[in-house]
C-alpha cells in the first residue's frame, strides 16, 4: 500500500480529488501534473452499463487495471476510470440500493489504498441512510472512521463549503459515532 502511495505524487492525487469530484457526464478531461508532462491531459470515459450490477462488474475489471499499471500515469489513469465508473451508480440507478452501497464501498477501499480519505468521505456519507441497522452499517462506519483518522494526520483544507444536507449527514455520523472518554 505504501509503495502505491509513493507512486502518486500529492499533485496528482489533487487532480484525482478534482477529477472525481468534477464526473457529471459521460466523459471528462483533466489536467494532470506532477510526473506527468505539462499540459498533458487524460479522458476518461464512462459508459453506463445495462444495470448497477454489471456497473460494478465493469468497476472491478477496471480496478484490475490499477494493479496492473507500472508507471504512475497508467495508475492515475485506471484509478480515476474505476472511480468515475463507480460515481455514476447513484446518479444512473437511485433505487439499487445494492449497487449504490457496494460501489461506494469500493470507492472508499480503492481511496482508502491511495490515502484519499475526501473519495472515502463523499462516497461513504450519502450511503449511511442506506445502511442503517444492517449487516453493512459496521463496515460503513469502520471505514468513516479510519478516513477520519488519516484525515486527522493530513493537513485540512481551511475554507471548505459543504452543501446542508453533507454537513448534517457528517454531524449525525460524528455524533453517533463518538464515545465517552
Amino acid at each position: 500500500m505504501n509503495n502505491r502511495r509513493k507512486l502518486l505524487s500529492n499533485a496528482i492525487s489533487l487532480a484525482l480529488l478534482a477529477c472525481v469530484a468534477a464526473v457529471q457526464a459521460q466523459s471528462l478531461k483533466i489536467g494532470m501534473t506532477g510526473s506527468v508532462p505539462a499540459g498533458a491531459s487524460a479522458t476518461v470515459k464512462v459508459t453506463p452499463a445495462a444495470n448497477g450490477a454489471e456497473q460494478i462488474k465493469r468497476a472491478i475489471q477496471l480496478q484490475r487495471k490499477i494493479d496492473e499499471a507500472q508507471l504512475p500515469q497508467q495508475k492515475f489513469a485506471a484509478l480515476t476510470e474505476t472511480l468515475a465508473n463507480l460515481k455514476i451508480i447513484p446518479k444512473t440507478w437511485p433505487n439499487d440500493t445494492a449497487a449504490v452501497v457496494r460501489g461506494a464501498m469500493m470507492q472508499a477501499d480503492i481511496g482508502a489504498e491511495f490515502g484519499l480519505f475526501p473519495v472515502i468521505t463523499d462516497a461513504l456519507l450519502p450511503v449511511i441512510p442506506l445502511v442503517q441497522k444492517t449487516a453493512q452499517e459496521p463496515d460503513v462506519e469502520r471505514r468513516l472512521g479510519d478516513a477520519s483518522k488519516g484525515w486527522a494526520n493530513t493537513s485540512k483544507p481551511k475554507n471548505i463549503s459543504l452543501p446542508r444536507n453533507e454537513a448534517l449527514l457528517r454531524s449525525s455520523w460524528t455524533a453517533r459515532t463518538r464515545t465517552p472518554c
